[in-house]
This record gives structure tokens, C-alpha cells and sequence, in this order.
């Protein structure tokens, strides 16, 4: 099973994978924050992600590498996603728009293997064509 998540004021893959090592570099790990603990969430070494939705479409996706469960200042229950630095390009996929994250575990994209952007913009081309 994995997680959903709305990328909020992110326009493009390349963007989050900036923000994302940014925050690596600053704090020596990847995380997000969220309101709710993913009770359902069972942990798969190098299985477990988080895909991200982009202007409206599922386009990248970051391992999981731990949950934590910590109480913020007014002791309510906060949940730390630690993720993997690498953000990694997936089948562009079209999805509506939601709160907060979810579960996911149908119609996972695939990743992309992506040789250089070129590869990117062609498969970009292609996806709105609908030949891909």
C-alpha cells in the first residue's frame, strides 16, 4: 500500500525534486509533515512510496523510509514522513483533486526511465496525443 499526496505550489517534477534535496542538504533527511498518522500503512523496504500529484496529475513518487508518530506542542498526534531524497518520475496519470493525503494501492503508475529531459518532453508530447 502507499500514500497520495497534492504537491501544493509545486508546477513541475523537477521543482520538488529541488525542494526535496534542498531540505536533505539543510537537515541531513527528507520530511513531510502531516495532521494524521497513517494507521493502515505497512512499511516495505524499497516498496513503500509516496506519489505526488502535480497540477492535477500523479507525476513522481518518493520511497517511504519511516513513519513517526510525535506529539506537537499542543499534544495532538503529528505524523513525520521520512522519504527518500531521490524523487523519481512516474506515468503521467490524471487524478482529482483532495485534502490532506490517501491510501493508494490500485492503478499504481509506472516509474519512467528517463535518459535525459529530452526523454521527458517526448513522453510529455506523446501523453497528450494519447499514445502513451
Amino acid at each position: 500500500m502507499h500514500l497520495i499526496k497534492l504537491a501544493v505550489g509545486i508546477e513541475s517534477v523537477d521543482q520538488l525534486s529541488k525542494r526535496q534535496l534542498k531540505r536533505f542538504k539543510e537537515k541531513g533527511r527528507c520530511i513531510h509533515i502531516t495532521r494524521s498518522y497513517p494507521r493502515k500503512l505497512e512499511l516495505r523496504e524499497d516498496f513503500t512510496s509516496i506519489y505526488w500529484v502535480i497540477k492535477g496529475n500523479i507525476q513522481a513518487r518518493q520511497k517511504i523510509r519511516e513513519v513517526i508518530e510525535i506529539k506537537n506542542d499542543q499534544s495532538r498526534s503529528i505524523c513525520h514522513l521520512v522519504l527518500d531524497k531521490k524523487v523519481v518520475h512516474t506515468e503521467i496519470i490524471s487524478h482529482h483533486p483532495f485534502r490532506g493525503w490517501r491510501y493508494m494501492n490500485k492503478n499504481i503508475p509506472n516509474d519512467l526511465i528517463l535518459d535525459n529531459k529530452n526523454s521527458r518532453k517526448i513522453y510529455l508530447i506523446l501523453k497528450e496525443l494519447c499514445l502513451v
